[in-house]
């Protein structure tokens, strides 16, 4: 990004006027109206002119405070860290567990979420503030700086992938009409003649020798995070790795 465009994130610009047709919009009510009509029917129905009219204004009043669709995701992504609580912990290998649940279910309740950059990890006025409080989690424990934005960031990033392959494995089996466990049967005769030909040994391995039932969504998440924070107790110095 050149200097110019990052220059021209939406809180950075000058304030606009409130007079005109429609004085009583603002960037938290358009943020509002954007997340609803996104949560019900999706980003692809997110477009200005639709968006102006659940507004009960203008396309053209619209542009006036956001100049594009990547200025709605920017103060869509910003009001939903609302939505997520700021509470004490115990200690940091709990709250950032406790992190790591907030963004798959904040994602779950926002799917939309899921298609944009850097949704829980964000420059903006509620963003920062949520960094803020996450390095909070971790202040006192001896790290570098670079060392607690790393720490922060895999969790983030765990948290984030994991839930976005699991909704895209729910979104799959929705668009064929099944769950996802009928999806799976459907394709086992395929993957049966696959793994027949002796070419993939440690994948069928991996088919028979996998425990069953295979964990839940949850179950999985939960497992997958632990190992994740158990990367980030390793480079922890001296005994705060405990």
């Amino acid at each position: 990004m050149s200097e110019d465009k990052a220059k021209q994130i939406i809180w950075a610009r000058p304030a606009r006027s409130t007079r005109g047709p429609n004085p009583s919009l603002t960037l938290e009510r358009i943020a509002r109206a954007s997340v609803a009509l996104a949560d019900a029917e999706g980003l692809d129905a997110l477009t200005m002119r639709r968006l102006a009219k659940e507004l009960g204004t203008g396309t053209m009043s619209l542009y006036r405070y956001v100049e594009s669709k990547d200025d709605l995701l920017d103060i869509m992504k910003d009001i939903v860290l609302t939505e997520i609580p700021r509470p004490a912990h115990p200690d940091w290998r709990t709250g950032l567990g406790w992190l790591a649940h907030q963004i798959r279910a904040q994602t779950h309740r926002h799917p939309w979420l899921a298609q944009t950059d850097a949704p829980f990890l964000f420059l903006s006025p509620h963003g920062i503030e949520y960094v803020e409080y996450l390095y909070g989690i971790i202040d006192g424990l001896g790290l570098s700086a670079d060392a607690m934005m790393n720490a922060v960031s895999t969790v983030v990033a765990y948290a984030t992938g994991a839930v976005r392959q699991e909704l895209a494995s729910a979104r799959r089996a929705a668009d064929a009409g099944v769950t996802e466990g009928e999806w799976m049967r459907a394709h086992g005769p395929y993957l049966a003649t696959l793994l027949a030909t002796g070419r993939y040994p440690l994948m069928k391995r991996v088919v028979l020798e996998a425990d069953t039932p295979h964990l839940s969504p949850e179950e999985g998440f939960e497992q997958g995070l632990q190992g994740v924070l158990d990367a980030v107790a390793a480079g922890l110095p001296g005994a705060s790795a405990r």
